[in-house]
């Protein structure tokens, strides 16, 4: 067979046909809530609804541009990543597709047992109702993101491109383990981050390289509620004061979360985790994830006019992660106050404005006084 047939061949084993591509979930409805003053009903039949929610996509989208960009830096100057001269690019993609297609079961096994085993006596602690945490249906999730990203991957298309048509069912399934237990999603998340590791593990360094900024749009959209923050924006009016300092931050998450975590590195260097040091390269992403995590969470708060989700979704899967990952609080309280210092240098008073509620109730419950039992 030519070229062009084999490589048709891999691809077809991540293209279902047209019913298979329907959302991986179907929608499942939020808690009914009045509306806050301001805000839309989302039936309301206007087509400039959908502006807001079309432009917060595409400004996070366009972050993954800015991802190629810094690891093409990588490609230059590191031998070792530089993949060899004779590889075309589609070759490339069709070999790394090859590979982590072959692996994929069995990473998917490996990361769901070392989580149960990791967040095992967590789960006891925090009283969590073991019914809702069903292994082969969290396996089933996350070969079915997985085999998302490696189609989007295997077709040639660029990270921007899966985030912004993957937003619906990466929010699909993110939602799913949030609507009863918001803490269930803290077991996904870390179950699905794993497989990612152990996926690249099984790749040569220059392989890591271009697949990577996928893994990372999928790992981004399921900690980070985008789906939630774009439907939240689609009931704003276009110039509402919510959408617009929402607008202003978004673009600047991860310039900001880079400042947020270069201040916390400085102030703790010697400090390590679960996973490693904070010079360790996978544990600054996931650093930088987290502290973009919680930007997005304040989004969604302002753009629901509603601490639900801080509440709700963010604090209790912090508390039941965080100490199992051997996270002190003392260093997320210094990534607070680092956050409230890089908002109030990098947007004007009026924006601030609009998000000191809520950076005043994390800085609560993140506080001394509310976390010294756990501490004890």
């Amino acid at each position: 067979m030519g070229q062009g047939s084999s490589e048709r061949s891999v691809c077809e084993f991540f293209v279902p046909d047209r019913e298979a591509r329907e959302p991986l979930l179907l929608p499942l409805a939020r808690p009914p809530k009045a509306l806050a003053p301001g805000l839309r009903s989302r039936s309301a039949p206007e087509p400039v609804q959908e502006l807001p929610m079309q432009e917060l996509n595409v400004l996070w989208a366009r972050r993954y541009v800015e991802d190629i960009a810094a690891r093409s830096e990588v490609l230059v100057n590191s031998p070792e990543a530089q993949a060899p001269e004779d590889l075309a690019i589609p070759d490339l993609r069709r070999q790394i597709v090859t590979k982590l297609s072959r692996e994929l079961p069995f990473a998917t096994s490996r990361a769901l047992n070392s989580v149960q085993e990791l967040l095992a006596q967590e789960i006891l602690r925090q009283g969590i109702d073991p019914s809702h945490i069903d292994p082969w249906q969290i396996a089933a999730h996350s070969r079915s993101l997985l085999e998302l990203v490696l189609d989007n991957f295997c077709q040639g298309h660029m990270p921007e491109h899966l985030s912004a048509k993957g937003s619906r069912a990466f929010g699909e399934v993110r939602r799913h383990y949030v609507q009863t237990d918001g803490r269930v999603l803290g077991f996904f998340s870390l179950q699905l981050h794993r497989t990612s590791l152990d996926l690249l593990s099984h790749l040569l360094p220059y392989e890591r390289t271009y697949i990577g900024p996928f893994l990372k749009v999928m790992d981004d959209h399921i900690n980070i509620p985008l789906q939630a923050a774009y439907d939240a924006a689609a009931r704003h009016d276009y110039n509402s004061p919510a959408l617009l300092a929402v607008r202003a931050l978004l673009p600047l998450s991860s310039s900001v979360a880079s400042q947020v975590f270069a201040g916390v590195r400085r102030k703790y260097p010697l400090y390590r985790s679960y996973s490693g040091s904070l010079r360790d390269m996978a544990v600054g992403a996931s650093s930088l994830r987290d502290i973009e995590m919680f930007l997005v969470y304040l989004c969604l708060c302002v753009l629901e006019q509603d601490t639900r989700s801080i509440q709700q979704e963010l604090f209790p899967l912090c508390v039941m992660l965080y100490p199992a990952l051997q996270v002190d609080w003392e260093l997320v309280q210094e990534m607070l106050w680092q956050i409230v210092q890089q908002l109030s240098e990098s947007l004007t008073s009026q924006q601030i404005d609009v998000f000191s509620p809520y950076l005043k109730l994390l800085t609560q419950l993140f506080s001394i006084d509310v976390l010294k039992p756990l501490a004890e």
